[in-house]
C-alpha cells in the first residue's frame, strides 16, 4: 500500500496548535507529513535572499513539527523554496511530486502558516484536495481561561471560608445554619472543607 503524502506549506507564523493539529491529522491518516517552507522574495529583493527573520521561523517551524512527529511516530520530509509567487509554487510542488493533499490551518478565518491571502487563493484554484482545519477561537479560549480562574478563585474562597468556620466550631458535624430559617443544612462537600 502506497504511503499518503500530506503536503504542509508555511511562510510565517509558528502557530503550536496548527502543528499539532497537522501532526494529528498526518498521524490519524497514516501519511507522512511533508513540510514546504516558502520564501517569498519579490523580484527586486532575489539577488539578497531571504531575510533573517524569515529563516530563523523557518528553522523553528521545522524542529517544532520534527519533535512534535517524532512523539507521534509521523513520518517527516521537508523542503524548501524562495519564490516570488508562492500559490503557484505549492501547486507546482504538489503537481511535480505528486502529494497526495494540502493541509491549511485557519483561525477566526485567518490564515495560520500561510498568509490569509494565499489560503483564499489555494481555494480558488483547481487541484489536488485540500483539508482546511478550523481552529478554536483564540477569543473562546481565553474566555474560558477566564471563567475557570474565576470559578478557581471562587472556590478557593469558598473552602478558606469553611475551613475557618469549621476550625472555629466544634468538629461534631459539617453543618451551617441558615439565616432565614435557623434549620440544619446537610453539608454537601465534606471533603473538601478537610482539605487544607
Amino acid at each position: 500500500m502506497k504511503t499518503r503524502r500530506l503536503l504542509l506549506p508555511f511562510t510565517d507564523g509558528v502557530e503550536m496548535p496548527a502543528l499539532d493539529v497537522a501532526v494529528d491529522f498526518a498521524h490519524h491518516l497514516h501519511a507522512t507529513l511533508v513540510l514546504l517552507v516558502l520564501f517569498h522574495v519579490p523580484e527586486k529583493q532575489r539577488e539578497g535572499g531571504a531575510r533573517a527573520e524569515a529563516l530563523q521561523q523557518a528553522q523553528d517551524f521545522f524542529e517544532a513539527v520534527f519533535y512534535k512527529a517524532a512523539r507521534r511516530g509521523v513520518p517527516i520530509e521537508r523542503s524548501v523554496l524562495t519564490t516570488q509567487d508562492v500559490v503557484k509554487s505549492i501547486l507546482l510542488s504538489v503537481t511535480d511530486r505528486a502529494y497526495d493533499s494540502i493541509l491549511l490551518c485557519v483561525r477566526d478565518g485567518q490564515g495560520l502558516l500561510l498568509q490569509t491571502s494565499e489560503i483564499k487563493q489555494l481555494l480558488t484554484q483547481s487541484g489536488p484536495p485540500l483539508y482546511v482545519m478550523h481552529l478554536p477561537s483564540t477569543q473562546q479560549t481565553h474566555s474560558r481561561n477566564n471563567i475557570f480562574q474565576h470559578l478557581s478563585c471562587w472556590l478557593d474562597e469558598l473552602l478558606f471560608a469553611r475551613h475557618t468556620t469549621a476550625a472555629t466550631h466544634k468538629p461534631r458535624a459539617l453543618s451551617a445554619k441558615t439565616e432565614s430559617n435557623g434549620n440544619d443544612v446537610q453539608d454537601i462537600y465534606p471533603t473538601y472543607a478537610d482539605m487544607h
